[in-house]
């Protein structure tokens, strides 16, 4: 029992020291909507209080911990939407969706 608690310990001190994504939605990383319709991206990172930026195609579109797309028919193709967890500067996460926008 010991060794395992010195083991998570190791990993939750790994984890508070650098900004971690424990959980992310959607699941999958491509996804395809309508032009006009949203999709919702959400995380839960660890520690709680990590800083979270979005990125739509490279450019900076919102923080927190969800992320609302609505792209319209201009944005018609291939996007990247990615998301970057951070904790105090010391380290950081991220994950990148492919998000093809269809014409409705």
């Amino acid at each position: 029992m010991k060794r395992w608690s010195l083991w998570a310990a190791v990993c939750l001190a790994a984890l508070v020291l650098n900004g971690c994504i424990l959980w992310s939605s959607p699941s999958g990383a491509v996804a395809a909507l309508d032009a006009g319709d949203t999709l919702t991206f959400q995380v839960v990172t660890l520690p709680v209080n990590s800083t979270v930026k979005w990125y739509l195609d490279n450019t900076s579109v919102a923080s927190g911990k969800t992320y609302v797309y609505q792209p319209t028919t201009a944005q018609i193709g291939l996007h990247s939407i990615t998301v970057v967890a951070t904790d105090w500067g010391s380290g950081n996460e991220a994950k990148t969706w492919l998000v093809t926008v269809l014409t409705p």
